[in-house]
């Protein structure tokens, strides 16, 4: 077991440091390589290293090319498709992070990390339930309710949102697909009864009009088009974590830039949105902003009482 781990963390840092510095040689990998614990001060043998990357290419579906006529350098073949993969992305940025901290011992301590709720404690649970196709019975508790309550549920997806996991999903007594946050339920376990997936089901194109995880409340509704004003700088953040991929700049001066999103204006976006403060305008359409400006007065007067 030591073994497989010690090898799947070597198969993390050789994938990540080919993609964040690629195109490399093997001397410049192995000059990395031999400061880690890993390498117990020893370079990375020719014949294990070629293993190692096909390994990679096997577990990750990564395939690592050399380019023999610029001075034997290795990079990623596909590095974009790699970068568009949220999961291999994810999975990668993670387990990097992981190894970072664990060969950083004397850091650690100084090294602070977001603490994330316990739902992912459920996540096998789920997601084998999702590959066999059964449902799950869940006993779940909103934190508006008192008391938890048990659902069988069709799990279609998950999505990790803001440090929290939710998962999409149709209870088989309703007609409609769900929201339920993992770190809300007591309960998940495994039916035998068999669902199907529909064939037109697409995650990503479930949530491509969504801020977060939050659905408008009539299923009909359009997106929007969000014009929206940036002011003291908040571009700058803007610019390197977009809001929502369909974000365009549109204009800008000195004092200020504007941008276009074309989303559902829902609950969790005009959180994110009072949360920037004075840094941030809504412009359109008149109905958002107005609703901005309510919620904006009624913050006023409960700090005036």
């Amino acid at each position: 077991m030591v073994k497989i781990h010690k090898l799947f963390n070597t198969y993390i840092w050789l994938l990540d440091v080919i993609f964040r510095y690629g195109p490399i040689t093997q001397k410049e990998i192995n000059q990395r390589w031999v400061h880690t614990e890993m390498s117990e001060g020893t370079p990375i043998p020719r014949s294990t290293f070629y293993k190692t990357l096909d390994a990679i290419e096997e577990t990750f579906g990564v395939k690592i090319v050399c380019d023999f006529r610029n001075e034997n350098k290795y990079s990623v073949a596909d590095s974009k498709s790699l970068t568009q993969n949220t999961m291999a992305r994810w999975l990668l940025s993670t387990m990097s992070v992981a190894g970072v901290v664990r060969e950083s011992k004397n850091l650690q301590d100084r090294i602070l990390l977001e603490q994330v709720p316990s739902g992912d404690m459920l996540l096998t649970e789920i997601t084998r339930a999702m590959e066999h196709k059964v449902t799950l019975i869940i006993r779940y508790r909103k934190f508006i309710d008192a008391e938890a309550y048990e659902a069988e549920l069709e799990p279609y997806c998950l999505k990790l949102f803001r440090q929290r996991w939710y998962m999409l999903a149709r209870r088989t007594d309703r007609d409609y697909l769900a929201i339920y946050a993992l770190d809300r339920m007591e309960m998940a376990q495994e039916t035998k009864t068999r669902f199907c997936l529909p064939d037109d089901f697409d995650a990503n194109n479930h949530f491509v009009n969504l801020f977060g995880v939050f659905q408008p409340q009539d299923k009909e509704e359009k997106p929007q088009i969000i014009k929206i004003r940036t002011y003291n700088g908040e571009w700058n953040y803007m610019n390197t974590l977009p809001l929502h991929p369909s974000q365009k700049e549109v204009s800008k001066t000195k004092e200020y830039h504007d941008y276009t999103l074309r989303i559902h204006p829902t609950h969790d976006f005009k959180m994110e949105i009072l949360s920037r403060g004075k840094n941030i305008e809504i412009l359109e359409p008149e109905n958002l902003r107005n609703e901005i400006i309510g919620m904006l007065l009624e913050t006023m007067n409960r700090y005036n009482r």
